[in-house]
């Protein structure tokens, strides 16, 4: 059986999950990344709702239901269980990877946040507010490519060079 199938169900699924559960999008993305995006910019967060405000350096950001991550989550999702599928790995390994979906995604979106107000600050040095949307989509993008692709060489490494007893299939 082709892996594409299961991995386009992961991502209808964890969607519609999201959709339909709108209170578990803030408690389990929303809040925990703007968390960690305030230590990472070494600030401390207010957080009400869906805006996140850093006093100390003078931000106010609204994490909307589009860049909360649930895209990210679910596109993240699909790909390690395609990668699982395709690989065919130990079940520890199987465990391990779908394990580290959430404080991956969660990670990944406090960066996500970060990049996007710095490169929206210095965005403003040169071009005109008309196109902060445009910058703020390309670092997102950016941002989650980069891991996507990261997260492939990682799997496909582990796939070739194995674990300690040299193999990792089950």
């Amino acid at each position: 059986m082709h892996p594409l199938p299961i991995a386009i169900l992961c991502l209808i699924v964890t969607q519609g999950i999201f959709h339909f559960i709108p209170s578990l999008v803030n408690s389990l993305l929303i809040k925990p990344s703007g968390i960690l995006a305030a230590w990472f910019a070494g600030a401390v967060p207010s957080i009400k709702g869906n805006v996140i405000e850093f006093a100390s350096l003078g931000l106010e950001v609204q994490v909307t239901e589009a860049c909360s991550g649930t895209g990210f989550f679910s596109i993240l999702l699909a790909t390690i269980a395609y990668l699982l599928l395709l690989y065919r790995p130990s079940r520890y390994m199987v465990i391990t990877m779908l394990l580290s979906v959430w404080p991956l995604a969660v990670i990944v979106n406090a960066a996500r946040i970060v990049f996007s107000v710095a490169s929206r600050r210095i965005a403003g040095f040169f071009l005109s507010p008309d196109y902060f949307p445009i910058v703020h989509q390309a670092t997102g993008t950016l941002i989650f490519l980069t891991t996507l692709i990261a997260l492939a060489f990682f799997i496909n490494y582990l796939n070739r060079h194995g674990t300690r007893n040299n193999t990792i299939r089950a």
